[in-house]
């Protein structure tokens, strides 16, 4: 008999302790992309494969300086 094959899951929770106030600051955009468009809803075998992903995610954002420019502008300043 075969052994049942396990999965991790990892449910992300906000954890910087930010600006108070309606607008997210920069680090929670960021956090709040890759959430978004790589890391919800995703099942992976292992915790090696968790963090393969988590870091593949982290290089294909942060290693793009306009996409960085782009989620982390703070959007109370454009408005005024």
């Amino acid at each position: 008999m075969l052994p049942e094959p396990r999965l991790v899951l990892v449910i992300a929770q906000d954890t910087f302790a930010g600006v108070p106030g309606p607008e997210l600051n920069p680090a929670e955009n960021l956090w709040h992309y890759l959430r978004s468009h790589y890391w919800s809803n995703r099942l992976y075998p292992t915790w090696e494969d968790l963090k393969q992903a988590a870091t593949a995610a982290w290089r294909a954002v942060c290693l793009v300086p306009e996409l960085i420019r782009s989620v982390c502008a703070d959007t109370a300043l454009r408005a005024n």
